[in-house]
C-alpha cells in the first residue's frame, strides 16, 4: 500500500511509519526532525501518538516517506532492466 495511503486511513499510521523509516536510515529523531521541518519533540508526539498532527505537519512527513517510497521503486526499476 502507498505510504499516502497507508498514513490516511489511520493516523496511528504515521507515527509507525516514521519509526520505521528512521530505523532503516539509522536516524535518530533529531535527525529525522531535521530533514522534515519539524521540532524533536514534535516528531517524539507523533511516534508516540500523544499527538495529532495538522494536515501541514503531516503533509512534511508524508512528503520525505514517498520520497524514499519513490527511491525504492525506482531502484527497483532499474534491477529489473
Amino acid at each position: 500500500m502507498p505510504v499516502r495511503e497507508y498514513v490516511l486511513k489511520d493516523a496511528s499510521n504515521l507515527g509507525k511509519s516514521i519509526v520505521t523509516y528512521r530505523a532503516k536510515h539509522n536516524l535518530s529523531q533529531k535527525e529525522f526532525a531535521k530533514k522534515v521541518g519539524l521540532s524533536t519533540q514534535t516528531i517524539y508526539m507523533i511516534e508516540a501518538n500523544l499527538q495529532t498532527p495538522t494536515k501541514v505537519t503531516t503533509e512534511k512527513i508524508i512528503l520525505v516517506l514517498e520520497e524514499d517510497e519513490q527511491n525504492e521503486s525506482q531502484h527497483k526499476q532499474n534491477q529489473d532492466v
